[in-house]
């Protein structure tokens, strides 16, 4: 058989030359947890989109309703390879949904 420390050192092998962090407990108290938590859902919808203002915490780079719009809904799903889909659909917005140039613009990617 193995002695305690033995075992604790094939144990702890595998952390060689990595920084080993304690385990701790969860923090528990006021200094530790929310004050206030708002309500789902009541968010500020504006104009504003600068998130220090109560705007939209997020850039807007694909519009479902426009895409339909002009018939180009999968598009971007179908056409465009799937390594380049995630900025085509960037792309595709900012060209309000009009093809010139398109391809050579995700081409370039």
């Amino acid at each position: 058989t193995t002695s305690n420390t033995e075992q604790k050192t094939i144990d702890l092998a595998w952390k060689d030359e990595r920084t080993h962090f304690e385990k701790s407990s969860s923090r528990v108290g006021p200094e530790f947890q929310v004050d206030v938590l708002p309500a789902a859902g009541s968010y500020i919808s504006g104009p504003s989109t600068d998130a220090h203002d109560g705007g939209h915490l997020f850039e807007r780079v694909w519009n479902p309703e426009e895409a339909e719009k002009s018939g180009k809904l999968n598009f971007v799903h179908t056409r465009v390879k799937f390594n380049k889909r995630e900025s085509a659909y960037d792309m595709f917005h900012s060209r309000c949904y009009r093809l010139p140039g398109f391809y050579e613009e995700v081409n370039n990617v």
